[in-house]
């Protein structure tokens, strides 16, 4: 059978620059990617935020259930997420160090490893420098954001780069989700079928009928082929969990990784995973680095992450989720999971617009929760009741919940038609009744207009609530509005006026006290 010629691989076009370190120069691998950066250097570049503006909130109620989906994508750089940033580009760094393509030593032992591995065996790459190549591991609750910082930080490096002066194609990252309920040789397949997907290459072909062992060996040649510089294996619970995944399947294929390719891999992977993991990779000396991401507890760190986030609502009335009752209430709920807290935030605004309410409260937080976290009602419990066991226990249902979550926010992004319609009618029927009620308290028609306009001009289709009304004449720069306004504005509040419903004795009483 015909190999595929790994030099028909695709990337970007290498561009070099020198290495910054001795160990660093001449080394193709490493002088084109980009330099390593601190944590705080790459910060104020990691976040990644949606657009939301005033404009946003003038829009009509199903665009902005629309823009709501924006937060889809949302992450705020947090202070535990420092050191992984660091970490994963030291892993890729020296990985790297000992393996130069533009060496001869290299080029020898990568051509050994490729005949003894088409003769179904293995051969180790022989080198100067370490026995294995580095790794780290990353464990925590679902909803954690691990995945999420992890492309992140992935996203940063591109994946491919072809190098046509050394006749190959550089493969920098490859990141692969464990399948639910799916096998180390399902793994495997996978695994060629990404690098044929991004490198346009067909090594997948080769390897139909190959059985673990074999593939494990396939892996190992493609990923040296191509100096994979860090394969990162995401939901690693997963695979524990399939069938016929035995801890010493699952050893030789990191070992073969690590020690015969010195490929460098990176775990992620929910607490479950992280105590067979951890053991099974301290006994063989395979993992480098571990951190473990729990939950946010109360505190200025999580006032913090509430006071960023309260910036993206598409509400007509935004509120402030670090408010000390609206805090409390909200890690009640979500009991400081990063991915709840946002989900929760999105399905409150999706009620809010619907409904017409345009603000977040606790009574409607309470009824999205009581509505939509059913599945997540046990896991919550067990997190409230800080019993590992029962938090163990739970586990998979509340990775199941948050995605059923994500799904409702999809399901949920817009009003129907004629839910658009009627709060279009209801903005206009809205403004002729505070027009005419106005009128009523004696106000002249003139500045009557400029204070309903005034009003209407930054909230959308929804009931206006009295304090609005106030607030917002107060502080709205009419050209002259008199004191008589405001005057009657403060006593038809006074007496409990609602200046959009019909008039009452309130108003009446108001407009008695505008004609003294």
């Amino acid at each position: 059978m015909k190999q595929p010629d790994a030099k028909q691989a695709r990337g970007i076009p290498a561009e070099y620059r020198q290495g910054e370190l001795p160990e660093y120069r001449g080394n193709p691998l490493i002088e084109a990617i980009p330099p390593f950066r601190t944590a705080k250097e790459l910060m104020p570049f990691f976040g990644k935020y949606p657009h939301v503006g005033n404009a946003d909130r003038l829009l009509p109620p199903r665009l902005r259930m629309l823009a709501v989906l924006r937060l889809n994508d949302y992450l705020e750089p947090l202070h535990d997420q420092f050191d992984l940033v660091e970490q994963i580009e030291i892993v890729i760094l020296a990985g790297y160090v000992q393996r130069n393509p533009a060496t001869s030593d290299y080029q020898k032992a990568l051509i050994n490893l490729y005949r003894k591995s088409m003769a179904g065996s293995i051969c180790p790459i022989q080198t100067s420098g370490p026995s294995t190549a580095p790794s780290c591991s990353l464990f925590g609750i679902s909803g954690g954001g691990k995945s999420t910082v992890v492309e992140r930080i992935l996203s940063f490096y591109p994946q491919a780069i072809s190098h046509p002066k050394y006749g190959f194609t550089q493969l920098v990252w490859l990141k692969l989700d464990c399948p639910l309920d799916g096998s180390l040789k399902q793994l495997l397949r996978t695994l060629i079928l990404r690098i044929d997907e991004i490198l346009k290459t067909t090594y997948a072909e080769l390897s139909t009928r190959a059985g673990v062992d074999e593939l494990v060996g396939w892996v190992a040649k493609i990923a040296a082929q191509h100096h994979l510089g860090l394969l990162v294996i995401d939901e690693i619970q997963n695979l524990l969990q399939a069938s016929g995944v035995g801890p010493a399947k699952m050893l030789n294929f990191f070992v073969t990784l690590a020690n015969d390719a010195k490929i460098p891999f990176c775990v992620v992977g929910t607490s479950k995973a992280k105590a067979f993991l951890e053991t099974l990779f301290r006994e063989a000396r395979r993992l480098s680095a571990s951190a473990f991401w729990d939950r946010m507890s109360p505190g200025k760190h999580w006032d913090y992450f509430l006071r960023r986030l309260s910036k993206y609502q598409w509400t007509a009335d935004p509120v402030d989720l670090s408010d000390p009752k609206m805090s409390k209430l909200v890690y009640f709920h979500t009991q400081g999971i990063r991915d709840l807290v946002v989900r929760l935030f999105q399905l409150c605004q999706l009620r809010a617009i619907r409904s017409g309410s345009e603000r977040i409260s606790a009574r409607l937080i309470e009824n999205v929760v009581s509505e939509s976290f059913v599945l997540l009602r046990r896991p919550l419990d067990a997190l409230r009741s800080g019993n590992p066991d029962e938090i163990e226990k739970y586990e998979d249902l509340l990775s199941s919940g948050l995605l059923q979550l994500r799904s409702q926010v999809v399901a949920g992004k817009g009003p129907t038609l004629e839910q658009s319609q009627r709060a279009e009618t209801k903005r206009k029927s809205d403004r002729l009744r505070l027009l005419s009620n106005l009128l009523k308290l004696g106000i002249d028609e003139k500045e009557a207009q400029l204070a309903v306009d005034a009003v209407f001009s930054n909230v959308p289709a929804n009931q206006v609530r009295r304090e609005q009304i106030f607030s917002k004449i107060i502080a709205a720069d009419l050209q002259n509005p008199g004191e008589s306004l405001i005057e009657h504005f403060r006593e038809a509040m006074e007496n409990g006026a609602d200046m959009i419903a019909a008039p009452s004795s309130g108003e009446n009483k108001a407009r008695r006290g505008a004609g003294r």
